[in-house]
């Protein structure tokens, strides 16, 4: 069953994310942050859904935002001490992908220089209301049986009903499964960078 998300889902929502994103940035600052990262989002400007089985147990998640900054940037506010002793020891055990990040926020956040990508469909995208799907992991106990695809239907059911044209969403080249997922969804390269492709789609 797909449904909207809930506060008492926060929890078990950062427990899926860490084991989906183990090796990403969010699980290395522990369930409780991550819990209270995805909280940021609960609201009326988000589409933020989740799948859930027979038990009521979460499998999936999708969380769709107009302004990943604003949710990012409160969760920062929210929980700045606690955020900042976190990175802190995860620089001080010389996790590079920390570092990285760290520098990146000192360099204020400068832009990422991507570059078109011909493509045979103008996207006009920016002239319309876009959402971005910010995230989207399902349980591995329940890969295999179409839940993603599930919850992407539901989400662009949700765009609809709110009136908006259709979603993007950026993905590391190297995750080469989400690749093909969101191709095989429907979805086009619009730019790349060295690192991820952005992926756009128009909704009919």
């Amino acid at each position: 069953m797909i449904r909207d998300a809930v506060l008492t889902d926060m929890d078990a929502l950062a427990k899926l994310h860490s084991e989906s994103f183990n090796n990403h940035f969010l699980p290395k600052l522990g369930n409780k942050l991550l819990s209270k990262y995805y909280k940021e989002f609960l609201n009326d400007e988000n589409i933020f859904i989740v799948s859930v089985d027979v038990e009521n147990n979460i499998n999936g998640l999708l969380l769709g935002t107009a302004n990943s900054s604003i949710g990012r940037n409160s969760f920062i506010k929210n929980n700045k001490i606690k955020l900042t002793l976190r990175v802190a020891l995860l620089c001080l055990k010389f996790d590079l992908d920390t570092w990285k990040r760290v520098k990146n926020f000192i360099k204020s956040k400068m832009k990422v220089d991507y570059k078109e990508v011909k493509q045979t469909e103008n996207f006009e995208i920016f002239s319309g209301d876009y959402l971005s799907l910010l995230s989207i992991c399902v349980s591995e106990k329940a890969k295999g049986m179409g839940i993603s695809k599930l919850l992407v239907e539901r989400f662009e059911e949700k765009l609809k009903t709110n009136s908006y044209e259709g979603y993007r969403l950026s993905v590391y080249k190297s995750n080469y499964r989400a690749n093909g997922f969101y191709k095989k969804n429907g979805m086009s390269i619009y730019k790349e960078s060295n690192e991820e492709y952005l992926f756009v789609k128009k909704l009919s």
